[in-house]
């Protein structure tokens, strides 16, 4: 019987065309311990049984089996980017509110200290103001009755 080995097994993958089993058998040709090969006869290929139950050549489920793990990866990768990005936004959203709250805390600090000096200047001008007037005013009323007393 032909066979195509497609691989290393102890014990091959075997098509029997007579009985349509698909079963785990030794081939008759390769009985011998240092030829552990998976072998499927060249006759199964064309064969119903072949066709009945898809059985696909080991190299397609290879490549389709390296490309879908191609493909989650890419997808772990891009939700990994995805929440990197994210929690990166959210990080520098978070330090900017913070630095602002600072600066107000800090902008809010420094006009409560000017309104203080205002107000501290206003109530310095306003007790001299009271001193000229309650102290002051009757020495220049004085002053002023001995300058127009001299000059009559």
């Amino acid at each position: 019987m032909e066979e195509i080995v497609i691989g290393g097994q102890p014990n091959a993958f075997h098509i029997r065309e007579d009985t349509r089993d698909l079963s785990w058998s030794t081939p008759p040709s390769f009985h011998s311990s240092l030829s552990p090969y998976i072998a499927i006869p060249l006759s199964a290929v064309s064969s119903p049984v072949f066709q009945t139950y898809n059985v696909l050549p080991c190299a397609v489920v290879v490549v389709v089996g390296v490309a879908a793990a191609a493909a989650a990866a890419a997808v772990v990768v891009v939700v990994v980017v995805v929440v990197v990005v994210v929690v990166v936004v959210v990080v520098e959203v978070i330090v900017v509110v913070m630095v602002l709250i600072a600066v107000h805390a800090v902008v809010a600090v420094a006009v409560i200290v000017v309104v203080v000096i205002v107000i501290v200047e206003v109530v310095v001008v306003a007790v001299v103001l009271v001193v000229i007037v309650v102290v002051a005013n009757p020495i220049i009323q004085m002053v002023l009755r001995v300058v127009v007393n001299n000059t009559k």
